[in-house]
């Protein structure tokens, strides 16, 4: 048998994959332009964002001060214990989470998934919905 025989087929790429293959690797996503452009921003609105390092140092010079800084009272909840909080299956919040509905929460580690009470009493309260009862 021949060298040539025993080899596969080569295998035929699809017009999608050819035109793909032709414009290069893909650019990453970026707000407001391409990856190479940066997004244009108003001069007048445009504030530098606090950096964690700076936000930690006012919390430490607040609490040498005596006072609450910003956060000081949060209560962190674990998801078994939001999802009784708000009275739901653990898997009801987790349906939320995936779909990003439902009450805010953070992640403080790739697995750690934690709620603010605060924050689930606010989400609570903007679920109210009103009746209206009709007088005979």
């Amino acid at each position: 048998m021949l060298e040539a025989e025993m080899m596969p087929a080569k295998r035929k790429w699809s017009p999608a994959r050819r035109e793909a293959a032709r414009r290069g690797p893909r650019k990453s996503w970026s707000p407001g332009g391409s990856a190479s452009t940066p997004a244009k921003v108003d001069a007048p609105f445009a504030q530098p964002a606090e950096s964690p390092k700076k936000r930690v140092q006012v919390q430490a010079e607040a609490r040498r001060r005596g006072e609450d800084g910003p956060g000081e009272d949060r209560i962190y909840l674990t998801p078994e214990q939001a999802a009784e909080y708000l009275h739901v299956s653990l898997r009801t919040l987790a349906n939320w989470r995936c779909s990003r509905k439902g009450p805010a929460f953070r992640k403080h580690s790739r697995t750690a998934v934690v709620y603010v009470q605060a924050e689930l009493d606010a989400w609570s309260e903007g679920q109210r919905v009103e009746t209206v009862n009709e007088q005979a």
